[in-house]
């Protein structure tokens, strides 16, 4: 699925673990890969001493659907989980990305839903990570 809006091109793929695959501003890419990211940390018993290790999960998208389109602006809306390399599913999202006509950035609401154990998954670090290349 690609979205224009004026100078800003957005390129979507779905079944993808991406938000989106690219975004592309007056012809040249601006951003690749953009990723629900999570970050928790658990506290373990190592050695018989007390420590901590920190678990990153990578969203998967379950759903994508056009929330809003209009002549200002479209909104996207995603649904999915947070999962680790062994599968594990943690804290579901609801992410909505706004496209402004005209406009050449993008926005973000980022909701979660803590599902997590109180008592060891402690939320280190929660965003959305993208590739950009350097000029």
């Amino acid at each position: 699925m690609v979205i224009g809006a004026g100078a800003l091109e957005v390129f979507i793929t779905k079944n993808s673990s991406c938000l989106l695959d690219k975004a592309v501003v007056n012809g040249k890419t601006v951003m690749t890969s953009v990723q629900p990211v999570l970050e928790l940390e658990e506290p373990i018993i190592y050695d018989g001493e007390k420590a901590k290790v920190n678990r990153k999960y990578t969203g998967k998208i379950e759903k994508i659907e056009i929330e809003e389109q209009g002549a200002l602006q479209t909104i996207i809306k995603y649904e999915g989980n947070h999962v680790s390399t062994q599968g594990i599913h943690k804290i579901p999202f609801v992410i909505r990305m706004t496209i402004g006509m005209n406009g050449n950035d993008l926005k973000f609401s980022h909701t979660f839903l803590y599902d997590g154990d109180e008592e060891k998954d402690y939320l280190k670090g929660l965003g959305i990570r993208f590739k950009t290349p350097i000029k």
